[in-house]
């Protein structure tokens, strides 16, 4: 399927995964290929994606909105960070 990760600064991963956890209003869910069609609100936490050959892509959302149709899905966000972009010390900062 297809999973496009979208900001306001742009594209943060578009490409082919064979899953997507995310976590929505209504608790965590897996997103295979071929999921039915679903709209639902995100709420900030992670978001992993792998692709078909079982590498992981994990990023850090703010929340957002997930489209998923015709084996497709798109969420978009405010903001999100890979997790290797992450720096520990400001997290701290701006949990404190």
């Amino acid at each position: 399927m297809q999973f496009e990760l979208l900001t306001l600064d742009g594209a943060k991963y578009s490409g082919e995964a064979s899953e997507v956890i995310v976590t929505t209003t209504e608790g965590t869910m897996t997103i295979l290929p071929h999921h039915e069609a679903l709209t639902a609100i995100v709420v900030p936490g992670p978001v992993t994606v792998r692709d078909k050959h079982v590498a992981e892509s994990l990023f850090a959302t703010f929340g957002g909105i997930l489209d998923i149709q015709n084996n497709s899905v798109r969420l978009l966000a405010d903001e999100a960070e890979h997790a290797d972009d992450l720096v520990e010390h400001e997290i701290e900062e701006a949990l404190a």
